[in-house]
């Protein structure tokens, strides 16, 4: 996970002064959801949770991104995957977590206030049999939070 921020230049000639965007992940990089895929079975869910704030002196504008890794066994397109903000339900992304996403905006953050995301990873039974060809699969997906500075946001 990665935040990127802009310094901000104040347009007077005289008395120049530098904001600051920068985001807390209340994870620092380790998993969202952390699955025993071994021990995972049709039925099953597992969940999460990530807290994010803009701990700088501006706004920003934050989005997330999907970046799906190696699966075997076609696991990561039989496990769904939805995320939610936690504050109103919003629903962020939903579908299998081993489809592609396109870069979700979050919205414009101010400075302080922290925001939650839920996420929540279901193996869907299929019936007896039915999955059996997943049992011992893997997959990974890695999720980039990424905060823009207010003064390089376009109106």
């Amino acid at each position: 996970m990665r935040s990127e921020g802009r310094e901000i230049e104040d347009s007077a000639a005289t008395n120049t002064t530098f904001a600051n965007l920068t985001m807390s992940n209340t994870l620092g990089g380790q998993a969202i959801v952390k699955m025993d895929l071994p021990r995972m079975r049709p039925g099953d869910v597992v969940t999460g949770s990530v807290t994010l704030a803009n701990t700088g002196d501006v706004p920003g504008r934050f989005t997330l991104d999907k970046i799906v890794g190696a699966q075997t066994n076609g696991l990561g397109n039989k496990l769904d995957l939805l995320i939610t903000d936690h504050a109103d339900g919003t629903v962020v992304s939903t579908g299998k977590l081993a489809a592609a996403m396109t870069t979700r905006n979050l919205g414009v953050w101010t400075a302080g206030p922290s925001h939650q995301y839920d996420f929540r990873v279901e193996w869907v039974d299929s019936g007896v049999g039915a999955d059996n060809g997943f049992m011992g699969g893997t997959a990974s997906v890695e999720f980039t939070w990424t905060a823009e500075a207010a003064s390089s946001i376009n109106p």
